[in-house]
């Protein structure tokens, strides 16, 4: 994972796409029904009621699909979680949250102090998301356990993340793609209503599919270069094991 993050990490995509498209599906489901109450296309000038609650119930979803889809790929790299990933992902849905919302807050504090500061914050800071649901690290321990990850590998970090923003891009083209192709199948017409719930929750599984073929080269990247520092500082710390070893034989005998 550490230097074929793109070859490891889809192939774990490609294996997990099945049990993504399981466990997001029922949120996909709530999605698509918030979608055609509140985005009534077909008639611009309808008032929702509650559509103030709805919205925010819908990003809430969105969220947790997004989580839950870290989530099931994590799972399936890792074995680290545990159980059922609905319950994990919602038990780590706030912490996750908050440290999104602090690395957020710190990047644009060093964009307006100067560009520089930002990106090298965005980097160092880039994998406390990953600590906090795989390793159930509080949001302020993730952010500085990331920051001490990325000590020294800031330029292999910054390499990898452009490499990942071309691929973002691609993602991104295939989702309005998709989204297009969809959207192709919808006439304008009342008779086709009953069409939107079908469509709406076709889009939603394209999200959170796509979202894990972006993420899953993120998870191999972060897993690769934690691997590669354990195996680092075991290697340092060798001789010493050696000596304490011996030590310990000699008294035996």
């Amino acid at each position: 994972g550490y230097s074929k993050p793109f070859d490891t990490g889809l192939s774990l995509w490609a294996r997990s796409l099945p049990a993504i498209f399981r466990s997001v599906a029922p949120v996909a489901v709530v999605l698509a029904v918030l979608l055609t109450f509140t985005l009534p296309s077909w008639a611009a000038d309808q008032t929702v009621p509650y559509e103030a609650v709805l919205t925010s119930l819908g990003w809430l979803l969105a969220g947790y699909g997004i989580l839950l889809t870290g989530t099931v790929l994590s799972q399936q790299y890792t074995g680290l979680i545990r159980g059922s990933a609905h319950v994990w992902a919602a038990r780590r849905l706030l912490p996750w949250a908050v440290s999104w919302a602090l690395v957020l807050a710190a990047t644009f504090a060093g964009y307006f102090l100067l560009i520089v500061p930002g990106v090298i914050i965005a980097l160092r800071l880039f994998w406390a998301d990953e600590l906090v649901l795989a390793h159930r690290s509080g949001p302020v321990e993730a952010i500085r356990e990331s920051w001490d990850m990325t000590t020294g590998v800031v330029g292999n970090v910054f390499g990898f993340q452009l490499l990942a923003s071309g691929w973002g891009w691609i993602v991104g083209f295939a989702g309005m793609l998709v989204f297009y192709l969809l959207m192709l199948v919808v006439p304008e017409t009342r008779v086709a209503d009953f069409v939107l719930p079908v469509v709406f929750f076709a889009l939603m599984m394209a999200v959170f599919g796509l979202y894990g073929a972006f993420h899953a080269p993120e998870l191999a990247k972060f897993y690769g270069l934690r691997a590669r520092q354990l195996y680092d500082r075991r290697v340092a710390a060798a001789p010493e094991i050696d000596e304490d070893m011996s030590t310990v034989e000699g008294v035996a005998n």
